[in-house]
């Protein structure tokens, strides 16, 4: 009987030091890093291989190249 109740104590005095020891450090303050704050990364405006005005002055100039190589009168030619 002796030896159970030195069990039953040692085990008590076991379990009650573990959780004294687990809340010993709830008590000091909370150690807070600062919050890393990146800079922005700026994007340059996607820009075309070519300028935005080539390509209706080459529209332009196909619809001049057609109307000069038409007939005034919108008439066909007739082969001879």
């Amino acid at each position: 009987m002796l030896k159970a109740t030195k069990l039953a104590v040692a085990s008590l005095a076991a379990l009650v030091s573990t959780g004294s020891v687990a809340q010993a450090g709830g008590l000091s303050d909370q150690i807070m890093e600062a919050p890393v704050v990146e800079d922005p990364v700026e994007v340059a405006p996607e820009s075309g291989s070519i300028p935005g005005w080539v390509i209706p002055l080459a529209i332009l100039g196909v619809v001049i190249g057609v109307a000069s190589s038409s007939d005034g009168d919108g008439k066909k030619r007739q082969k001879k």
